[in-house]
Order: structure tokens, then sequence, then C-alpha cells
């Protein structure tokens, strides 16, 4: 720009050198925080016990009261104590009492997103989503985005990849996930790296596939160490990815979190052996029905009334041995009362 002011050009052409120059240098910014990265992941901390959430969002909840994401570990010591004292179930972070049907947290849910609650706006955008509500989805996901949500970021990006509800542009795509990924949206950062990979740029994939290993990401570190074995990175940039990448992981395990999750798989367990005996049951049933030449149907009814009909026999010994207990005790009750009259 200095030549041509001193070549005496006009200031229309000077003009032009300086919003170029202008454009480069916010480029040159936009870069900078792009490949920047993050503290954590776009989800934080919990509450609570202030340890990172997991990324992937399975070890937390949403709590439709205050719209707080609460890990695992959290709301299971919670439930514990509640449990042992015989309290009511409530929010383990705003003492709110428990939703008890559906319809109450919808309520819960529309009084928070009228409030302008960008969690909100977003599980309201989910919900129309589900239901085959682009457009509605798409407002939602608007309006959480201007109120500060991630999550929308990642959610606008993926209906301007698909065209659901809107026409398809790579480039609106494309600007919803670099804002995700900058606010540590892993995912997002994820599939920064796969389009960057498809456009032949492999150094920039690897830097956003790295950034999203760092954050824990398994995807991630999946893609860098399939770079690694085709050469195209060194095993030092391997090995500090895989120790970063682990203690991210680390990060978000607790005492609290992990008894969770082995009472949860204990729970899963027990209701996949019971859905196991009675499917054993029921084919025990159609078996036996089938060499006797009956309805199954007429099994099943025979069963119940023998299960019922011992169900009444119980009953029926535990009030004749009451009946007795009485009976015994009858005349030690009349001895006493006689001798207090005398």
């Amino acid at each position: 720009m200095e030549k041509c002011r001193g070549r005496g050009l006009g200031g229309g052409h000077l003009i032009s050198h300086a919003i170029q120059q202008d454009t480069i240098m916010q480029c040159a910014n936009n870069t900078s925080d792009l490949f920047k990265q993050p503290e954590s992941s776009h989800l934080g901390d919990c509450p609570i016990c202030c340890s990172p959430l997991p990324i992937d969002g399975s070890g937390s909840n949403i709590m439709s009261c205050c719209s707080k994401f609460v890990c695992e570990g959290c709301c299971y010591a919670n439930q514990k104590r509640e449990i042992e004292e015989r309290l009511d179930p409530k929010c383990p972070f705003c003492r709110h009492p428990v939703p008890k049907y559906q319809a109450e947290s919808d309520r819960n849910l529309m009084k928070r997103a009228k409030t302008n609650d960008p969690v909100a706006q977003g599980r309201m955008g989910s919900k129309c989503h589900r239901e085959g509500d682009y457009k509605g989805a798409f407002e939602c996901w608007t309006k959480a985005v201007e109120l500060g949500s991630v999550q929308a970021h990642y959610q606008l990006s993926i209906m301007y990849q698909l065209g659901e509800g809107v026409k398809r542009d790579k480039k609106k795509e494309v600007h919803h996930l670099e804002q995700a990924a900058i606010a540590g949206h892993a995912a997002a950062r994820f599939n920064l790296g796969c389009t960057e990979y498809k456009k032949s740029n492999i150094e920039r994939a690897v830097r956003h596939f790295v950034i999203a290993a760092k954050l824990g990401d398994d995807k991630s570190l999946e893609a860098i160490e399939l770079f690694y074995q085709n050469g195209m990175i060194r095993f030092g940039d391997l090995a500090a990815t895989r120790r970063a990448h682990q203690a991210s992981v680390d990060a978000t395990k607790t005492p609290q979190r992990e008894e969770a999750v082995a009472n949860r798989l204990l729970i899963r367990r027990v209701e996949r052996e019971r859905e196991d005996v009675v499917a054993e049951v029921a084919a025990l049933i159609e078996r036996e029905a089938g060499k006797a030449g009956m309805n199954t149907d007429l099994i099943a009814d025979v069963v119940a009334n023998r299960l019922l009909t011992r169900k009444v026999e119980r009953e029926r010994r535990v009030h004749l041995l009451i009946l007795l207990m009485l009976l015994i005790l009858l005349p030690f009750v009349l001895y006493n009362m006689l001798y207090s009259f005398a």
C-alpha cells in the first residue's frame, strides 16, 4: 500500500488495499482461534463435583428444572442418600422436586425456554426435530445459537449438511462447525477434520484430529493412528496425542461415577436375565402346548390360574395360623381378665 501511495494512485485503490489487508488479518485471527486447543470440552465441569464431564454426554443428565448438566456419579450419590434417609426425589443441584410424569418435565422445559435459557432452547429444538418439525427445530436452534449454545451450532451444521428444513449449504455448515469446534465441541472438530481430509488438506485435517483427540475423542485418536500407519505423522506426535487423550479420559473418572456405572451395568444384567427367563418360560409353554395339541393362550391361562391358586392357598394358611394363635392365647387372656376382676 505504501508503494501505491508513493506512485500517487487514487484513494479508491488505497481503500481496496486496506480492505484486503483487514480481510487477511481477520482470516489469520480466525485461523489462530480455530486451531487453538480449548481448555475443556463444550460441556465443561459438573456443577457439583467440579470434575470434567464426559464429552459424549453419556455420563451426565440434564436437569429439566435448572438445565444443569450433572454427572452420573453425583446423581447416583444423591439417589442413594434419598433412599437411605427416605426422602422425596429432588434435583441434586437446585433441590427442585423431580418430575413424576413426562408432562411435568415438559412444562419445566417450556418455562426454561421462555426465560431464554440456551440449553432449554436447544432441547426444544431436539424435540421438534424428533417429531419431524424441521422448521421449528431450525428456529429453536437458531435462537439457542444467539443465546450462546455450542450444541446448537453443531445441530445447525448437521441440518445444513443433510438439507433438513433448509437448503444444503457447505459454507454455513463449516461456519457452524468452526464455531462449535472453537468452543470445545469434539464431534464438530472431528467433522472439520473429515472435511479437510476430503479436500486433501492433510495438515489441517491432522491438526483438527489432534485437538479433538486431546479432548478425549476416540474417533479422532483412531484417525491419528491411521495417519501414523500411513507415515503422515511422526511417532512422537502420536505418543503425545495418546497421553493427552488418556489424561482427558482419566480426568472424567471419579469413584462416584465408577460406582454409578457399575450399578447401571448390574441393573442391565438383571433385566437381561429376567428377559431371558421370561423368554424361556414362554418357549416352554409353547413347546408343551404343541406336544399336547393345545392353544398357547389356554396353557398360559392354566399356568396363571395355578399361580393364583397357590397364592390363595398361602394366604389361607397364614390366616389359619393367625386363628390358631388366637385360640391358644384366648384362655390366658380370659384367665387374666377374671383374676383382675377378682
